[in-house]
């Protein structure tokens, strides 16, 4: 792809896009690119240069109500839950308590870690005022939806243990702790590996704010596979048994609701594949 059509006399500015390293790196810009801003040296933040930069930090704090909002009903719902278990525990068992979380609790918990990672990317939420590196924002934010997408991953884990139980049985079978786990390191590797990567290999290395093509496909398909996998399984099992019902196998109330959410998940799933694959 030649730009030999940019020209500075007779020279062109650059020869592809590959070797194009511009001299002013994002979050700055030339003073040049508004006219109406004062800058006592040749390069601005992108956010001073706008001409509002209040407007920017106005952005900031709106992006940042809604995680600080997630951290607040985490941690309020979490406490209440776990004080609510302790104390029937406390009354059933004769005052021996056990201190192993619920599901419902290490899923608050994901929730509040991840609202916590949202609060810290929307201090700087488009980079425009280098408040952090830009991977650093990426890599954070990046975290914090593989852990909200191992709270669903955790969650499908735990219906197909329920929907596929065989009597007493609710031992996990190997596959479904093979997909967990593979599918957990998937989601990790492509939201903060290849996330983090993608800023640093090749021509990107050289330019702030470019990424890799290849390392950002690379990343994109860890969690489309994953969202694919967890789709599957949710659709597989729904109609599992939604073939029981209709045959008079008896099936629990519980078993019949956890049908319905994994009706909603491969919904779910499959929009998010979808945009990933886009």
């Amino acid at each position: 792809m030649s730009y030999h059509d940019l020209r500075c006399g007779d020279e062109p500015i650059y020869e592809t896009v590959d070797s194009f390293v511009p001299e002013v790196q994002f979050p700055y810009v030339a003073c040049s690119f508004n006219v109406n801003v004062t800058c006592t040296n040749s390069k601005i933040l992108y956010a001073d240069a706008t001409g509002n930069p209040s407007a920017y930090n106005i952005k900031c704090i709106i992006y940042a109500i809604l995680p600080l909002w997630q951290i607040l009903i985490s941690v309020r719902w979490f406490l209440r839950h776990r004080n609510n278990r302790l104390e029937r525990e406390k009354k059933m068992k004769h005052n021996q308590v056990k201190g192993k979380m619920t599901l419902t609790e290490k899923n608050m918990l994901l929730v509040l870690i991840s609202g916590i990672c949202f609060l810290i990317t929307a201090f700087d939420v488009d980079g425009w005022a280098d408040r952090y590196p830009w991977s650093f924002t990426k890599f954070v934010f990046g975290f914090g939806i593989a852990t909200l997408m191992t709270m669903l991953l955790r969650v499908v884990h735990a219906w197909i243990l329920i929907l596929s139980a065989s009597g007493k049985n609710m031992n996990a079978p190997t596959w479904l702790r093979i997909w967990f786990w593979v599918s957990t390191i998937a989601m990790y590797g492509g939201e903060c590996i290849f996330n983090e990567i993608q800023f640093h290999v090749g021509h990107a290395g050289e330019v702030a704010g470019a990424r890799d093509g290849n390392a950002y496909v690379a990343k994109q398909l860890c969690v489309a596979g994953v969202l694919a996998s967890s789709s599957f399984l949710t659709v597989k099992y729904a109609f599992k048994m939604k073939k029981s019902l209709s045959s008079g196998e008896e099936i629990t109330k519980e078993q019949i609701q956890i049908m319905m959410y994994c009706k909603n998940i491969s919904v779910a799933t499959s929009i998010g594949l979808i945009y990933k694959l886009l």
